[in-house]
């Protein structure tokens, strides 16, 4: 590690330099450093593997977007700054990238603009405030309705793989079959019992007609917080072009107020995907797979309550008029 501090530092034309590593308080791909120099600060993002990792998140990824965890080094300038025109939460910049081993660190790295706010590790008080708090809820309905309003004619990525949007169904069936053959999943007779019937249905699924950016890895963990809001998004490069129900389906899992957060999505975005209703257990399935057969297990996958409420009922609560008692000016 040391020597790659030093090796960073070749990077920058300042000889007055810090390099700080920095710890997320969780497994990570990347390390990640903050760079100081008399002209402000920066963060060096540099992955702990020279090839493209071979788990099941980055296979599923590759197979079914064209996404390698390479690539995405690569693509993470075209996504941030579509983030930044079209989100409602900040990302940071992109100032430089490097996708090979030729540069003074001898691996790839991503250099970007330092963003203001608090972690949110794994298990932590603030991930569970992020995932109840209605204020937290209502920004990320906000940000993702405004983004799922970008609607692309393909699938894949911003600026290398696009794909027909009739080729999604296969793609999916065929990514979540190599997937369901992974060890973990092997080993998992529900997962077995399971595959051929998510197999077919892919297979035969209409083609979804909304295809956005979305982020197969949204959790809390992607975020800074400040001040009872999200100050910014900071891990960016996973971003692919998909049916924005599969991102909805992720969310679904894990957010508390469901409600709330189709409450922020329909101030920005008359559009909610029927899909989702329709492949709700075939997006989770293929989730469960994406993130290697987590120890919960398919069971609390699948079945899962939590589900957004319909989209009658959220748009009748948003636009019902609120009654005034007489006599009692506070309410507006």
């Amino acid at each position: 590690m040391g020597d790659l501090k030093d090796n960073i530092k070749q990077l920058f034309a300042s000889s007055n330099l810090q390099v700080d590593t920095i710890n997320l308080g969780y497994e990570n791909t990347n390390d990640i450093f903050e760079v100081s120099s008399d002209e402000g600060c920066c963060i060096v993002k540099v992955p702990k593997v020279t090839s493209d990792p071979h788990n099941t998140f980055w296979t599923g990824l590759e197979n079914l977007f064209g996404l390698t965890a390479l690539d995405s080094i690569k693509n993470q300038i075209a996504v941030s700054g579509h983030l930044e025109q079209y989100g409602a939460i900040e990302v940071p910049k992109v100032f430089k990238t490097d996708p090979t081993c030729d540069n003074p660190i001898g691996k790839p790295y991503v250099m970007l603009e330092k963003m203001h706010g608090e972690p949110v590790p794994k298990e932590s008080e603030l991930e569970q405030e992020i995932m109840q708090s209605a204020d937290y809820i209502y920004q990320l309905g906000v940000h993702l309705g405004s983004l799922h309003l970008q609607n692309q004619e393909y699938f894949g990525t911003l600026n290398q793989h696009k794909y027909a949007m009739e080729e999604f169904p296969e793609r999916l069936s065929e990514t979540i079959s190599k997937l369901g053959h992974a060890r973990k999943a092997l080993q998992d007779p529900g997962v077995q019992q399971m595959l051929p019937r998510f197999v077919d249905e892919a297979l035969n699924m209409k083609a979804p007609n909304h295809f956005a950016l979305i982020m197969p890895d949204l959790w809390p963990s992607q975020f800074l917080a400040m001040h009872d809001h999200l100050s910014a998004c900071i891990d960016i490069e996973a971003c692919v072009v998909g049916p924005v129900a599969l991102e909805l389906t992720l969310i679904e899992l894990w957010i508390g107020q469901l409600g709330k957060f189709k409450e922020g999505y329909f101030s920005v975005n008359s559009h909610w995907p029927e899909e989702i209703e329709d492949h709700r257990e075939l997006y989770r399935y293929f989730l469960f797979l994406l993130y290697g057969c987590p120890d919960a297990g398919l069971d609390a996958c699948i079945h899962s309550r939590a589900k957004f409420p319909q989209r009658d009922r959220v748009r009748a609560r948003i636009s019902a008029p609120r009654l005034v008692p007489p006599g009692y000016p506070g309410l507006k």
